[in-house]
């Protein structure tokens, strides 16, 4: 308890409850001078605080309070007490307060009242207690102030601790030592099991849809996992259930509160970004953004930060990093949209924002014995309005209890479902972009299939992994049915070489070919290549766009195999001939799957 005695000290707990004892605390000796004062013990009844005088009179002051905790920034040295206290209504309520402030109770006050809390001794009386109790305060807890969800180190444990909305998600058996001072638009309605029932189950035998679904679930996973952020865009024609499956993956952790807009501002929606780190992004309608500004912000959104820039005032703003998985809906695909505006989507661009196409049923493969696509978008939607942000936080609970287990296995499994999402396309070979992609999807493949195991989705295994190869193969498709847009070249050489296969021949049957073959096929520097002749290359090849153009095309991809001073043509030995060497364009092989 604390007595007038143990304020002189500065030993024991400033706040006692009915039942507790105030044993010195052998930390924190004589560290404090006490203030001349008439205090006695002060309780923490049910609804208020009790002071005890040292003659047995009881008086009630004021409706409960306590210091909880110390709260330290991450990177700033200013200490910050958590204040928990009690309003008028009953409810527990957190304030943080500078410490320097905890020794001027006439201004907490003023802050205390206007949150709902009450007094009902004399303001003298009140102030005397409060200046006593928390001057002499020492919380044992010491917080490291977080302003972002997501993962987070707790403390020396070694562990992480995941923050969602305003809960703090810790591993069995540890105690939160973080404390979360940010906003976080997730809410809850309804259970797990009707999420399941009448949300989940209209995903089921619907590639695209079960391919967004994983992806909602792959945003806690990617911190674990060491992979990169994710942008996957559905697109195709309007009024086809879009906003119903994107309302849908809202649900996963809430309402549609949680989705952005693309009408934001770079700023607004790299913050609305940040609140919602380490889990999902939903995004409205493509079309509502400037196409200049959808450029940037999907570079800004997969690569996980903020540029640097400067504001009105010519001071840098300040830089925000994040780990996320965005979901998009669209007319177009992310390059057909940009360059309906004249721009040239990036390389880059392409990997981080997934495009992928509608399959020729549209959004909905199965509509679930629905009468159409709109009515089962409908009841879709309707549902992801009444049950929603359940699922989310038992799958993250799941990530922390087992965050170990999944960080030592999950990089073989991914790796597995990967090479299968390559081998999905059989004259794929492992070009940089398409590796790039398919470890990506493998991410949200993996992130589905977990989900599926642990009871949160209604599926049955692999169905997650046969979704993303089914979309991986779609992706590719369209990627190549766009290189001719992206680069007219370049998709001319590939196309000239892939109509002429059948008039490569052998190198080594060179000498019983019929006429002057266009080329041949040949080993070269380990790697099957294709030999053009001189006059087939610069008189067929280049008709089109030039000898200028075309070189520049084939050397920015590796695909033209220079010769011994770095010359285009390359002097081959010719097998079994007199004439010793002739030169060729050297093309390599790779360019049929090159886009």
């Amino acid at each position: 308890m604390l007595t007038t005695e143990n304020l002189r000290t500065g030993n024991g707990s400033c706040l006692v409850t009915d039942g507790e004892s105030g044993a010195a605390n052998p930390k924190h000796p004589q560290e404090k001078p006490s203030r001349q004062s008439s205090l006695g013990t002060i309780k923490l009844k049910k609804d208020f605080l009790e002071l005890e005088e040292e003659h047995g009179n009881l008086t009630k002051v004021c409706l409960p309070i306590k210091a909880d905790a110390y709260i330290r920034g991450e990177t700033e040295p200013k200490v910050l007490v958590l204040l928990k206290f009690k309003d008028d209504r009953g409810a527990w309520h957190e304030l943080q307060v500078p410490k320097a402030e905890c020794k001027d109770s006439k201004s907490l006050i003023a802050r205390l009242l206007n949150c709902g809390w009450e007094y009902f001794s004399p303001k003298k009386t009140v102030l005397l207690v409060l200046d006593e109790l928390l001057t002499w305060c020492s919380p044992q807890k010491n917080l490291m102030r977080v302003e972002k969800p997501g993962w987070h180190r707790n403390g020396e444990s070694g562990k992480k601790v995941f923050i969602y909305g305003n809960q703090i998600l810790a591993p069995r058996g540890e105690k939160p030592a973080v404390y979360f001072y940010g906003t976080a638009p997730f809410k809850k309605q309804g259970t797990l099991e009707e999420w399941k029932q009448f949300v989940a189950k209209f995903f089921a035998g619907n590639s695209r849809q079960l391919l967004l679904l994983s992806a909602a679930f792959a945003g806690p996973l990617l911190g674990l996992v060491k992979q990169p952020n994710i942008g996957i865009l559905l697109h195709g024609a309007s009024r086809s259930g879009k906003t119903a499956t994107l309302a849908a993956i809202c649900s996963v952790f809430g309402d549609e509160e949680i989705m952005g807009s693309w009408k934001a501002t770079a700023n607004a929606l790299l913050q609305s970004a940040v609140e919602r780190n380490d889990l999902v992004f939903p995004l409205d309608e493509l079309s509502q953004a400037k196409a200049n500004d959808a450029g940037e912000a999907a570079y800004d959104l997969m690569n996980g930060s903020s540029k640097s820039r400067l504001n009105s005032d010519s001071k840098i703003q300040p830089v925000y990093r994040f780990r996320l998985v965005t979901i998009s809906t669209g007319e177009q695909s992310f390059a057909a949209y940009l360059a309906k505006h004249g721009l040239m989507a990036s390389a880059g661009q392409l990997a981080r924002m997934l495009s992928i196409p509608f399959s020729s049923h549209g959004v909905f493969e199965n509509v679930h014995g629905y009468k159409n696509h709109a009515a089962l978008a409908g009841a879709m939607a309707m549902n992801a309005q009444k049950y929603y942000g359940t699922a989310g936080p038992a799958f993250i609970q799941h990530l922390v209890d087992h965050q170990e287990e999944i960080e030592q296995s999950a990089a073989a499994r991914i790796e597995k479902i990967q090479d299968t999402l390559m081998s999905s396309c059989a004259d794929l070979h492992e070009a940089g972009l398409q590796l790039d992609v398919a470890r990506r999807l493998a991410t949200v493949a993996y992130a589905g299939e977990l989900a599926i195991e642990i009871g949160i989705l209604p599926f049955k295994n692999g169905v997650a992994i046969r979704a993303a190869r089914t979309c991986f193969k779609a992706w590719n498709r369209q990627y190549e049915a766009e290189a001719a847009t992206r680069d007219p070249v370049f998709a001319a050489v590939k196309g000239y070489i892939t109509d002429h296969l059948a008039s490569f021949i052998p190198l080594g049957e060179h000498r019983s070919a019929k006429g002057q073959p266009i080329g041949f096929t040949h080993t070269v520097d380990g790697v099957t290549a294709f030999l053009l002749t001189q006059q087939a290359f610069q008189q067929q090849l280049c008709l089109q766009h030039g000898k200028s153009a075309v070189i520049p095309a084939l050397k920015s991809r590796n695909l033209l195999m220079l010769g011994a001073r770095g010359t285009p043509t390359r002097q081959v030995t010719m097998p079994g001939s007199k004439n010793g060497k002739q030169s060729f364009y050297v093309i390599n092989s790779l360019i049929l799957t090159t886009v």
